[in-house]
């Protein structure tokens, strides 16, 4: 095997940890640093816990791009294996969807 075909194996094998993880946690309370979003997958920080995923755009969430959207202080919850992460920002609720890896 080539070392990009392993990086691949290895990444989705990562990624779906990481889904695993986030899926099956209950999220409430603050983001606490910089949210960092890449083609890979979304990074935020909430209760001193790192999560990783993939969220969508919609009406949902005024078309708003997860990573340029949330910011520091905003809130977050969701539930388990809940299909929906609701920010509240200045007010308002923005929700979003996300990929479900498997």
């Amino acid at each position: 095997m080539t070392c990009a075909v392993v990086s691949q194996l290895l990444s989705r094998r990562n990624g779906r940890e990481e889904f695993k993880i986030f899926n099956e946690a209950n999220i409430s309370g603050h983001i606490q640093e910089k949210v960092d979003g890449s083609v890979s997958g979304t990074r935020i920080k909430v209760n001193g816990q790192v999560y990783y995923f993939l969220p969508t755009t919609g009406k949902e969430n005024d078309n708003g791009i997860f990573s340029y959207t949330a910011e520091v202080g905003d809130s977050l919850f969701k539930q388990s294996f809940s299909d929906t992460l609701l920010l509240f920002k200045k007010g308002k609720l923005l929700k979003y969807t996300f990929i479900h890896i498997k």
